[in-house]
């Protein structure tokens, strides 16, 4: 019982040091791509870790889908930007 407790205490002291804190009044920085592609990619799906697709691959699938939304060009271009950027 005792290593149960042990080992259960380990385990939540290494989870609490892996949790990212925001505080008030902290600037958590987030590039105007990264905030589109998160306010507009997720209304239809999960959002997809920038690299699980290549350079190539992004930029058909943002025109793909940020069509069916409609995004503007503009807005297409900022997030395949962030989306290389980020991969």
């Amino acid at each position: 019982m005792r290593k149960w407790l042990a080992l259960t205490a380990l385990i939540l002291l290494i989870m609490a040091g892996c949790v990212a804190r925001v505080r008030p009044g902290m600037q958590v920085s987030m590039s105007e791509g990264e905030r589109l592609y998160r306010a507009n990619c997720r209304s239809c799906h999960l959002l997809r870790n920038p690299a699980s697709y290549t350079d190539e691959q992004w930029p058909p699938l943002v025109e793909r889908y940020g069509s069916r939304i409609p995004l503007s060009p503009e807005t297409k271009q900022k997030i395949v930007d962030y989306l290389l950027s980020a991969n």
